[in-house]
């Protein structure tokens, strides 16, 4: 892994510099001062600050909350389907690591499992520039998970502070032509040791085991009704959260044209399950959630070794009843057989 030193200057003339090829997206502060997002600029005028994490995650990029499928118009009697736009470059500057740790679960399913072309194009055409937390807040929990929130390689480069200056990590190929190509009079650092937070002191420690133990016996638990008693159901831990990925199809035509769409959906909806004969096997609030649990930390450990969370603490953050899961994995782990706290 190559790491170079750059003043602020250098660093905001390297990712100005492609400007002409790459959009380029920011995290920045809403006009209220109440909720950061991810903007699409210019130029870059000044560094990102490091302890912004923007509302919506990177998922945002590559998984787009609505997004053509295909196009489709009628000639005659003749159907001709057309491909969607076709995704353009962008630089994403500002990325945490709890998001950039996001992106392997994302891939072990739009990838690894099924090509999807959609998902491909457009994480071939992003450059995702981390960097290091300066200070995490009370919703995180990413080092629970193994995730250093100082310093990840599950990016293409990543910008460290140090003192008045930055180190910049090369962290993938696409990282290494990014600087190949647009870094002037770079120094290369020698011997650099990213900082790490793992091991820091929690409140309380979460064993993924353990906990993955208690659910594969734990399907009728009492504590699913316990949890679900608080949760409204709104679907905003889904929409929210960096790996989740459920969707809809649906199709929007007008005369002899149309396209098809993809769209989130969200596991806590009530309908999210309903057969087209009217049967629904989750029709219980408390089942809803179980199933949201049980495919993070259990079913997607089954399937692919990986948990299906990066501890980015968005479902604690913006939850609008103060459901914590943190809270509610501890519960878990010392959940005796009968599933009541031990």
């Amino acid at each position: 892994m190559k790491n170079y030193l750059l003043t602020e200057e250098q660093i905001i003339a390297l990712f100005n510099a492609a400007a002409e090829h790459y959009e380029l997206y920011v995290p920045v502060n809403s006009e209220n001062g109440q909720v950061f997002c991810w903007e699409k600029t210019a130029r870059l005028d000044k560094m990102v600050p490091s302890n912004i994490q923007p509302t919506a995650s990177i998922k945002k990029f590559f998984f787009p909350n609505s997004e053509p499928m295909f196009g489709f118009k009628k000639e005659k009697q003749e159907i001709e389907l057309y491909q969607a736009a076709a995704s353009v470059p962008r630089l994403v500057l500002g990325v945490h690591s709890c998001d950039l740790g996001s992106i392997k679960v994302l891939e072990a399913l739009f990838k690894d499992t099924v090509d999807d072309e959609l998902f491909r194009e457009k994480r071939q055409n992003t450059v995702l520039v981390g960097i290091s937390c300066s200070a995490k807040d009370w919703a995180c929990f990413c080092s629970q998970l193994e995730i250093n929130s100082r310093f990840s390689q599950d990016g293409d480069l990543f910008i460290t502070p140090r003192e008045e200056k930055y180190i910049l990590s090369v962290t993938s190929a696409k990282g290494e032509d990014y600087v190949n190509k647009y870094l002037e009079n770079g120094e290369t650092v020698a011997g650099f040791t990213p900082a790490n937070d793992l091991g820091e002191e929690e409140t309380f420690t979460l064993d993924f085991p353990k906990i993955k133990e208690v659910m594969d016996s734990g399907f009728e638990l009492p504590v699913w009704e316990k949890f679900a008693r608080k949760c409204i159901n709104c679907g905003i831990c889904t929409f929210l959260c960096p790996t989740c990925h459920c969707f809809d199809v649906f199709d929007e035509a007008r005369r002899e044209r149309g396209a098809r769409f993809r769209c989130y959906d969200s596991c806590m909806f009530p309908e999210f399950t309903r057969m087209a004969g009217g049967y629904n096997p989750r029709s219980a609030k408390a089942a809803r959630l179980r199933q949201r649990y049980l495919h993070k930390y259990k079913y997607f450990v089954d399937n692919f070794n990986l948990i299906a969370c990066s501890g980015c603490g968005r479902c604690i953050r913006h939850c609008p009843v103060n459901v914590d899961v943190r809270q509610n994995l501890n519960i878990l782990q010392h959940s005796g057989s009968e599933g009541e706290d031990d």
